[in-house]
């Protein structure tokens, strides 16, 4: 099983229509994907679960989407200059063991030209520290509004190329 963060809890976000392509992927290639979108965080997890006071929900959270996962991918969008403040608060409020050890793929996504270039050197920096292996390959998705059609399909063919490229290495 893979665990896929949406990393941002904005409601209609673009991140989460790229986590569903990541899974879509994921389950075409016969590999079980779950997604864990920031939206549906226990409501008080940023109070209670940051600072040690677990919740049942929180519990119940971590050990459905990090505890027994050896492998996520986390879609970041660039919230000024680098990740969401939700996604940095998931990764404080989870003991570091559990993430030890465990591999991660990375994909940026903003509506800028960058593909949050510095949001996922700052995410590697912590997954680092974390002891994270990253996956060498990042996707970047610059200018996601121009990326997507009307209906919010893909129009970047290379895509889902770029994807399958990263997820052989994960």
């Amino acid at each position: 099983m893979i665990t896929i963060i949406c990393g941002t809890h904005r409601k209609g976000s673009k991140s989460y229509l790229i986590a569903k392509e990541y899974q879509r992927i994921l389950n075409e290639n016969q590999r079980e994907a779950q997604i864990l979108d920031l939206e549906k965080l226990p409501e008080r997890f940023i109070w209670d679960d940051m600072f040690g006071e677990r919740s049942e929900e929180g519990t119940k959270l971590i050990e459905r989407y990090i505890d027994n996962i050896g492998k996520f991918v986390f879609v970041a969008p660039e919230y000024n200059g680098s990740i969401p403040g939700i996604l940095k608060v998931l990764l404080d409020a989870v003991e570091p063991d559990k993430f030890k050890g465990k591999r991660a793929a990375l994909a940026g996504v903003a509506s800028g030209q960058f593909g949050n270039l510095r949001g996922l050197d700052d995410l590697t920096n912590i997954l680092g520290h974390l002891k994270v292996e990253v996956c060498p390959i990042k996707v970047y998705m610059p200018a996601i509004f121009r990326m997507l059609d009307d209906n919010d399909q893909f129009k970047d063919p290379g895509l889902v190329e770029r994807i399958e490229t990263q997820l052989s290495l994960l």
